[in-house]
C-alpha cells in the first residue's frame, strides 16, 4: 500500500516480491514515477490505483476487512513514530527534505 506516490512509489516498485500487487491512493509525493517496465513484464507486478472517495461504503467494509488479513501490524508498529505538536515542528523539515523514514502520527495528547 503507497500513500504516498513519486520516489516512494517507484522504490516499492522496485522491491516489491514476484506477482506482488502495489495498491497506491496518495500522490503528496508527487505524481510521477520512474521505473521500466521491468516489475511489471518480468516480475509480474501490478499496480493498482485506489479511488477511496469513489468507493461504496460497503466496497470499503470489505476492503478494510480484507486489509487486517494482508497486514503485518507488528512490523507497522516497528517503524511507526508517535509525535507531540512540538516534535512535529522539528519532524516536519525532515519529511520534506526525505529524511524521514516510516510513519509519523500526531498525538495531540502527547
Amino acid at each position: 500500500m503507497d500513500t504516498v506516490g513519486g520516489p516512494s512509489l517507484t522504490k516499492i516498485l522496485a522491491q516489491v516480491k514476484p506477482n506482488g500487487i502495489v495498491a497506491s491512493c496518495g500522490n503528496a509525493g508527487g505524481i510521477k514515477i520512474n521505473t521500466t517496465v521491468m516489475p511489471f513484464i518480468i516480475r509480474g507486478v501490478k499496480l493498482w490505483g485506489i479511488d477511496s472517495s469513489g468507493a461504496s461504503i460497503r466496497r470499503r467494509e470489505f476492503l478494510w476487512n480484507e486489509a487486517v488479513k494482508l497486514i503485518d501490524f507488528n512490523k507497522l508498529k516497528s517503524f511507526t513514530k508517535s509525535l507531540s505538536f512540538s516534535e512535529l515542528l522539528d519532524t516536519y523539515p525532515k519529511l520534506l527534505e526525505g529524511k524521514f523514514f516510516g510513519r509519523a502520527i500526531v498525538n495531540p495528547n502527547k
